[in-house]
């Protein structure tokens, strides 16, 4: 397992951590809330691997990191144009939305949640560094399904780290919590987005971006 600090990579350290995953690898990278772990989800045998890492039920949807929102619209085409705002107002952010998609779409990312996505986008001040990855990635948090997220590297059970090809360090997320997870698909008919998980951002501020009352 090779170890990164994110300031000192160069184009060759991200060369080797973008074929690593383009290979079917498994990377421990932060986010803007926790570390999480990630595959490239169209090789089935990374999702594979990803899954008995993290002991997840197959069954059981994990998100997708996206580079920006245009990358979202051009490889969600159905999305449907009335989420469009929620989107920019809440992404990116520390949060995870639940997108209506269809079942090719759904399949050509991999996605094991039918007629659905869950959406990340790259924290902005990791975004230039992880264009050199190969986005969207597979994501979920880096820790045994049930246990604590960890928010540094330190914190991340050998058990996780030992099956990574490789491991960027940026130091303790700024953000010791989860995403916050809002699902869209009720807005897309015409209803109000839902709160699964109040997380990292609170239901007030969501309610407050998602109305255009801003913060």
């Amino acid at each position: 397992m090779k170890v990164y600090e994110l300031g000192k990579m160069g184009s060759g350290d991200w060369s080797a951590a973008a074929r690593a995953l383009r290979e079917g690898g498994l990377a421990c990278l932060p986010t803007d809330t926790v570390y999480g772990l990630a595959c490239v989800p169209g090789v089935p045998e990374a999702m594979d691997r990803l899954y008995a890492a993290k002991k997840r039920e197959r069954g059981k949807p994990v998100a997708l990191m996206f580079s920006d929102l245009r990358q979202i619209r051009s490889m969600l085409p159905s999305l449907p144009q009335i989420l469009s705002g929620m989107l920019a107002a809440l992404l990116p952010g520390p949060v995870t939305v639940i997108l209506p998609a269809t079942s090719e779409e759904a399949a050509a990312l991999g996605s094991r949640a039918g007629g659905s996505i869950g959406a990340r986008v790259v924290p902005p001040r990791f975004s230039r560094q992880f264009s050199h990855l190969p986005l969207p990635l597979a994501l979920t948090s880096a820790n045994p399904a049930g246990d604590c997220e960890p928010c540094a590297v330190y914190e991340v059970p050998e058990a996780i780290l030992s099956r990574c090809e490789f491991v960027i360090d940026a130091g303790r997320s700024r953000i010791a919590e989860p995403s916050t997870v809002v699902d869209l698909r009720p807005a897309a008919a015409g209803g109000r987005p839902l709160i699964l998980r109040e997380g990292a951002m609170d239901r007030r501020r969501v309610e407050n971006l998602i109305e255009g009352r801003g913060l």
